[in-house]
């Protein structure tokens, strides 16, 4: 085996010009001081970019320029390289600014002859610790996420509990309950912990007969079911079951309402009070409308949201005026309803009745009652895992902006507008055209001057009350 020298042996022979540049290769900054911390040169690297205050520290102790919390870890570098021993890495921040800054460097430290002269390398750290910051601002965005989540799925769950209405939640595949509320294991006579796994079609009648399976066809291809009138297995109550499709973690689910004709007429006061008070004290904002949005009720949240000063000035108003934009946004939801029975963080704004507008998100569900169609809305501010998607304030102008409104908007509504956003742009080209004559301006566009006059009006272009 061929013996290898100690690097020494090689590094005498190089010269003092090259080994200073070497030096400079593998710093960001290099500082010679004496034995007392004193510095007495400093060398930065151009690529580095450090404050000038850096190159300020000639005759200055250089413990000086550290930050409070770095003065015991520089104390120990100078301390070991003067005797000698071989320190190890140390992160140190250096004052800038004034004191308004800190800037991090990794320092090593060797004693470079006998009088006991130190020379500092260091390599700049603010890189690394802006990749640092920005990651423990994205575990604590992930954190206050996950805190919303939990929030978000503890009020559904309290809602669940206390309802009166007998609700179960079974696998839209298998077609086997997970879940059922206590008003429903009271309807159905089944212990809690053997609802789990058990088939839905074992708890009625007959298995529930054709009535069940159409009912289960028809909301698991998307379309409003109509209730199902089914017999109990148990007891042989006749119940009307009320079914609607939900996915979740990329599965489906079928959620029934299983109601009597007692329930569909008159609740338990004790139950609907408990659920008025929860619904009431609710931190997202809750509204009931009519199928035309006419608003029935609204907890304290969506007036907060509104600024509306009481329950009265907001019930017997459409609930169209303060959601997204007027005759547009309403009319997605309840188009939607109509189709999937639910909507889910629909993205929109909210306005007040200052002015200010918010984004947030929607979510609703129909609901077909004695008194008619009713919608449930529950709009909250936007999450954070996503994209922000509020309603815009104006129209689109690219194909790409486009295709982010197919789904959420009409295509009647989409061609329609599009269509005035044309005809305002081309009558606002031929009066500039026209240095402003509204005859050749009619002339050039093909309308008589009574059709100007009247889109004008509807555009609000020029001066309306001038004529020609």
């Amino acid at each position: 085996m061929k013996k290898i020298g100690h690097p020494s042996n090689a590094m005498v022979h190089i010269d003092p010009a090259i080994a200073s540049r070497m030096v400079m290769a593998s710093a960001d900054v290099a500082i010679l001081m004496d034995r007392d911390g004193t510095v007495i040169d400093v060398s930065l690297a151009t690529e580095a970019r450090l404050p000038s205050e850096f190159g300020d520290w000639l005759g200055r102790p250089w413990l000086d320029t550290l930050a409070p919390d770095s003065r015991n870890k520089g104390q120990q570098l100078l301390a070991d390289a003067v005797a000698g021993l071989p320190g190890r890495l140390r992160e140190i921040n250096h004052i800038v600014h004034a004191g308004t800054a800190t800037v991090p460097l990794r320092y090593s430290a060797i004693r470079v002859d006998d009088d006991g002269k130190v020379l500092a390398i260091g390599r700049d750290l603010r890189a690394l610790a802006a990749l640092q910051q920005q990651l423990v601002q994205f575990q604590q965005s992930m954190e206050r996420e996950y805190s919303r989540l939990r929030a978000a799925d503890t009020r559904y769950r309290v809602l669940f509990q206390l309802t009166s209405e007998p609700i179960l939640i079974a696998d839209a595949t298998g077609r086997r309950m997970s879940e059922a509320n206590p008003a429903a294991l009271a309807l159905l006579g089944i212990p809690q912990n053997r609802i789990s796994g058990r088939t839905l079609q074992s708890v009625f009648a007959d298995k529930g007969g054709d009535a069940l399976q159409e009912t289960l066809a028809v909301a698991a291809s998307g379309a409003l079911a109509m209730p199902a009138t089914l017999r109990l297995a148990e007891g042989g109550k006749t119940v009307n079951a009320h079914v609607s499709l939900f996915r979740q973690d990329g599965s489906s689910y079928f959620l029934l309402r299983l109601l009597s004709g007692a329930d569909q007429t008159e609740a338990s006061p004790v139950a609907a009070q408990v659920v008025d008070s929860v619904i009431e004290r609710f931190p997202d904002a809750f509204v009931l409308t009519t199928g035309d949005g006419v608003i029935r009720s609204a907890n304290a949240a969506f007036l907060d949201l509104t600024g509306l000063i009481g329950l009265h000035a907001a019930i017997g108003q459409n609930l169209d005026q303060w959601l997204g934009r007027a005759g547009v946004d309403f009319g997605v939801l309840k188009a939607s309803l109509k189709d999937g029975g639910s909507v889910r963080n629909f993205g929109t704004v909210l306005r007040s009745v200052y002015g200010a507008v918010d984004n947030v998100e929607v979510s609703a569900v129909g609901v077909d009652g004695p008194e008619g169609d009713h919608i449930g809305f529950l709009i909250r501010p936007p999450g954070r895992t996503g994209t922000e998607m509020a309603a815009p304030s104006a129209l689109p102008r690219s194909a790409e902006e486009f295709k982010q409104l197919v789904g959420r908007v009409p295509l009647k509504e989409l061609v329609r507008e599009t269509s005035d956003i044309i005809e305002k742009l081309c009558i606002e080209a031929a009066l500039e055209l026209t240095g402003d004559n509204r005859a050749s301006a009619s002339e050039m566009l093909g309308l008589s001057r009574q059709g100007l006059y009247a889109k004008l009006h509807r555009f609000g272009i020029g001066d309306l009350s001038r004529e020609d």
